[in-house]
């Protein structure tokens, strides 16, 4: 529409203003980066310790290793953590749910999602220092109160929805603006899925940084919602915060963020959690504004030109990124699984270096071996890292049995990073990973931010190390069944969904 055009206009004249203003105030540095190398160690806090919560260091857990780094990717010691200042853009009054006039630095305001932005800033504080740790599952929001509610300072549903679909039309013209691949400059951090679970992302905020307008990019890799008890919180902090640091947080589409698949989900899923706590009308009213939104979510971020940030992975790695940039926006569910390109890069799967067929491009039990989604060996993971000039693949899609929140394979070409933890009881610790750039040696440095599991070390039947296998977890639900968790095949392409 003529009103969309317009928005897109405006948020790219933003874009570039902002980006001239930090160029010209010395901000911003481009530097040609020749490499990646992974830290010898991660940085992690373990909430269960509540009295003495702190961040610890320790050196990379062997299970998470799959092979040896390959030349150039040695690991090295890491510099010391250094948290990041929660830093507000300048705001107005916090009543209304349209965008104000623009600030003394020429960007607009947002009056509701810079609201937002400061209450999760000052959630995530009192989230860390509770007394006692919780899964989100068993969190019912700070001392008690709906956490939606507080984000919002709303009290009623249709208030609620009103808010939701004000902060997805905001950002709707923001992701427009921007490059279905989006390229940034490190510092960045990077998250993986997170599916609801709010209270693990208040913490991994509280104990690793807050986004802010002169800290890294934060880059949030997909699947924020279907199957998590707060849903509907982790969209408005996300999108309220694309509104308030649009060029330092980017949003990335992962399989979840597709009506087709929320739908699929059924009770799970982030439609029936729309119409559980908004009510039907304002439900789907919510529901149809964030999913439009989701269309015009980029597909990719590429760091420093060093390192690729997918949801799923590759597929058969036979496309470069010049095809990711060409390729135009909004994308429907249709779209998507048409492509196989882009139904890979949101769905496909690494195979690990310890795996008998270890090599080569194979079928995916995703979609039933139905020939779209992909499974890809190091070999893959080399070639297209060499073709398209990059050092890494990022992605995240996959929980790990008593993992520790990410995964090195592909002889450290390929990194997995999870970020919701005790995922659906995998008992797994949750991770984001930090990018550090290091000018005196041109290369990037990548570490584990880790946010320790409260269950891990608990057995239960079928408990083992690995990815989720429906096939070979006993206690795992039916792949072919709306509640099933990470195994779950493909909603459409093929696939039976129920």
């Amino acid at each position: 529409s003529s009103d969309l055009a317009a928005l897109q206009l405006a948020a790219k004249l933003l874009y570039s203003c902002h980006s001239f203003i930090q160029s010209a105030m010395g901000l911003t540095v481009s530097t040609n980066y020749t490499g990646v190398v992974l830290s010898q160690d991660f940085e992690y806090i373990d909430h269960a310790k509540r009295r003495s919560a702190h961040l610890e260091r320790g050196a990379l857990d062997s299970k998470t290793l799959h092979g040896a780094a390959a030349p150039g990717m040695a690991l090295e010691p890491s510099p010391s953590y250094k948290p990041q200042p929660v830093q507000m853009s300048p705001a107005a009054a916090f009543c209304a749910l349209l965008p104000t006039d623009c600030n003394a630095f020429g960007e607009q305001t947002f009056p509701l999602a810079e609201k937002i932005v400061e209450r999760a800033a000052a959630l995530a504080r009192t989230v860390g220092s509770e007394f006692e740790d919780l899964q989100d599952q068993d969190w019912a929001g700070p001392g008690g109160q709906n956490p939606l509610e507080y984000l919002l300072h709303m009290q009623s549903p249709n208030e609620h929805s009103a808010a939701l679909v004000a902060l997805a039309a905001t950002v709707r013209p923001l992701l427009a603006a921007e490059a279905t691949l989006v390229e940034v400059e490190a510092p960045a951090k990077v998250f993986g899925d997170i599916h609801g679970q709010f209270r693990d992302l208040l913490l991994l905020f509280n104990d690793f940084g807050f986004p802010s307008a002169m800290g890294p990019t934060y880059v949030f890799n997909g699947d924020w919602v279907d199957r998590g008890r707060h849903q509907l919180e982790v969209i408005a902090v996300l999108f309220a915060l694309k509104c308030v640091y649009p060029d330092k947080v980017i949003l990335l589409r992962g399989n979840h963020e597709d009506l087709e698949m929320n739908m699929h989900m059924g009770k799970y899923g982030f439609q029936a959690r729309c119409l559980h706590r908004l009510g039907e009308q304002a439900g789907i009213d919510a529901f149809r504004a964030v999913g439009e939104t989701f269309n015009w979510l980029p597909m990719g971020c590429l760091i420093s030109n060093q390192i690729l940030v997918v949801h799923g992975g590759i597929g058969a790695g036979d496309w470069v990124l010049g095809a990711l940039r060409s390729v135009q926006r909004p994308l429907g569910h249709e779209a998507l699984s048409a492509d196989p390109m882009l139904w890979n890069i949101l769905w496909s799967d690494p195979i690990p270096d310890e795996a008998a067929d270890s090599f080569g491009v194979h079928d995916s039990p995703r979609d039933n071996h139905q020939h779209l989604i992909r499974t890809y060996g190091k070999d893959v993971t080399h070639s297209f890292c060499r073709t398209n000039r990059i050092s890494m693949v990022v992605r995240s899609h996959q929980a790990m049995k008593k993992g520790c929140g990410y995964d090195i394979m592909h002889d450290g070409k390929c990194v997995r990073v999870f970020s919701a933890r005790d995922y659906e009881g995998a008992e797994n610790d949750g991770s984001i990973l930090d990018i550090q750039p290091n000018a005196a040696t041109g290369k990037l440095t990548v570490k584990p931010q880790v946010l320790k599991s409260l269950t891990k070390g608990v057995w239960f039947p079928g408990s083992q190390q690995g990815p989720y296998d429906p096939n070979s977890a006993p206690w795992f639900p039916s792949p072919t069944k709306s509640h099933s968790y990470s195994g779950e095949p493909a909603a459409g392409a093929g696939c039976s969904v129920q």
